[in-house]
């Protein structure tokens, strides 16, 4: 049994599969299966893939017809995987070469720990690194990723999860195959934020280790056309409600926080709104999915119910030039009550 699984989900990301790969053959432990999914490419993906196929360790698998959802490939991945450890490798990221030495050393030194993630550095399309990336802006303690830690998985999604995606790239993570033996899936039926409810999945039944060190380059690649669909469509808020109701079913959580939560999700309806032209039927089922969240105070209830009517009040004039100062200072206004808080406390 190899001592990891690397997952490379490809779909048209030739242009930078000979930086993936390579990095992945650079890795200073070599102790790994490499299994190559690609989702029907129409690039050069295989072509640039063949040079690397000769190694044993490797194998292909390769979609006659694109799959159109990319947890379909994870799961296809993590049931191809035999190995200890599941790395899901991102076909246009790249890693240092210490990254899986340093990552499964986290993990066995943190035995309760099922998860391990480390810092990104951000990494345009020419491969220059643009920095660090830092982008936790709900947290007034950012400097809690600069460091290595250990903490409760439930303590993760309650203090921090709850709020953000805080673990917003798969190939900055290494977890372990048990646990997806054990039913962790990816949800088949979210395109957006599934990466998102994947990780609280995992880590209502495991620790999380961190490394602090940017041991992952993060491609800041935009993939407008996808990004445009899930923001008219609705599909980008919707998915984080559903995250939402995840997390309240699997942690206790006061109406306090809950409605911290939800003021997270609604500035980030807010923001959406304000740069993309989303839909009146969407808009609806948005704010009727917002209605739908159940809180046992009375005050708390009343103030959800004020704040989401008004963002949707306000959305069809979000993205209006002359409105620009007022949106900015409604997405200010959710900001600012929710910093004040203290939640990374």
């Amino acid at each position: 049994m190899p001592r990891v699984s690397i997952i490379v989900p490809n779909f048209n990301h030739g242009r930078f599969l000979k930086r993936r790969l390579g990095s992945i053959f650079e890795q200073t432990i070599q102790d790994f299966e490499l299994i190559f999914l690609d989702d029907a490419s129409t690039d050069n993906s295989l072509e640039v893939f063949k040079t690397f196929a000769d190694d044993s360790r490797v194998t292909a698998h390769v979609n006659k017809s694109n799959s159109g959802n990319p947890f379909v490939q994870w799961n296809k991945g993590m049931g191809l995987a035999t190995g200890q450890y599941i790395w899901i490798a991102e076909s246009d990221d790249f890693a240092e070469p210490t990254f899986l030495e340093m990552m499964t050393a986290s993990l066995e030194q943190h035995p309760s720990a099922g998860l391990a993630t480390c810092r990104s550095m951000i990494t345009d399309q020419h491969d220059q690194d643009l920095g660090i990336f830092d982008a936790y802006h709900w947290f007034g303690k950012r400097q809690r990723w600069h460091h290595d830690y250990i903490n409760s998985g439930l303590a993760e999604i309650s203090d921090f999860l709850a709020f953000q995606n805080t673990i917003p790239n798969a190939s900055a993570t290494l977890f372990k195959r048990s646990l997806f033996e054990h039913g962790l899936r990816g949800p088949e039926n979210m395109t957006v934020a599934g990466d998102w409810f994947f990780w609280v999945t995992l880590l209502s039944n495991a620790d999380i280790c961190h490394v602090g060190q940017p041991l992952n380059h993060f491609r800041q690649e935009h993939h407008s056309s996808q990004r445009a669909r899930s923001a008219t469509d609705g599909s980008e808020v919707l998915e984080g409600i559903d995250v939402y109701e995840l997390v309240v079913q699997t942690v206790k959580m006061k109406d306090r926080r809950k409605l911290l939560a939800q003021m997270g999700l609604i500035r980030r309806w807010f923001s959406i709104a304000s740069r993309y032209r989303i839909h009146y039927q969407a808009q609806r089922r948005i704010y009727r999915r917002f209605l739908s969240v159940r809180f046992a105070s009375w005050p708390v209830r009343t103030l959800h119910f004020l704040s989401v009517s008004l963002a949707f009040l306000l959305m069809p004039l979000a993205r209006l030039p002359g409105f620009r100062s007022v949106a900015m200072w409604f997405r200010n206004l959710l900001t600012g009550s929710f910093r004040s808080s203290g939640v990374s406390r």
